[in-house]
């Protein structure tokens, strides 16, 4: 996922993600800019934290940029 906050925020947006269960921030710049990474094996799905992540202070926009499945 693609997210892109308010740079001035950015420390605060990061805690949020953080804060979620299965995300994870795998790149980040000084711009706001950041990719998270998605692991929708425990109790959330990708749609529900991606709709978290979109709605949080200070995001801009959260992209869901590819998405996979593991054959099990």
């Amino acid at each position: 996922m693609l997210v892109q906050a308010r740079p001035e925020y950015l420390a605060a947006v990061q805690a949020a993600i953080q804060g979620i269960a299965g995300a994870e921030i795998a790149e980040c710049d000084a711009y706001g800019k950041l990719v998270v990474v998605l692991d929708s094996s425990g109790r959330q799905s990708i749609r529900e934290s991606l709709t978290q992540i979109s709605l949080m202070p200070h995001v801009l926009s959260a992209t869901l940029v590819s998405h996979g499945a593991d054959a099990d």
